[in-house]
């Protein structure tokens, strides 16, 4: 049991380019809630970690969405930039999915 109390996560900044990754709903379909912790969690730990262990990290989380999602090749080199949009638009989807 923790006896410290960590700090809060910081807020987590929104992907300026909504349209930057055009995905369909059968592919965000498949990211479910285990996906989208795992992205927010990246993005989360990824400012505190060195930069060539953040890259990797970042690298494979992106490899793993990619291919869960079935896209052929990411549509932008900047792979945080990609689990940003990724992330948004997931929870926009759930959203209104849900109504």
């Amino acid at each position: 049991m923790r006896l410290d109390r960590p700090e809060a996560a910081s807020e987590l900044p929104v992907g300026a380019d909504m349209n930057r990754v055009p995905l369909t709903r059968q592919q965000l379909a498949r990211i479910g809630p285990r996906e989208l912790q795992l992205v927010r969690g990246t993005l989360r730990r990824v400012a505190n970690l060195p930069e060539d262990r953040g890259a990797q990290l970042v690298a494979e989380v992106a490899e793993t969405l990619r291919t869960r999602m079935e896209i052929d090749a990411l549509p932008s080199p900047d792979r945080l930039a990609f689990l940003r949009n990724v992330l948004t638009m997931a929870e926009r989807y759930s959203r209104s999915a849900s109504r």
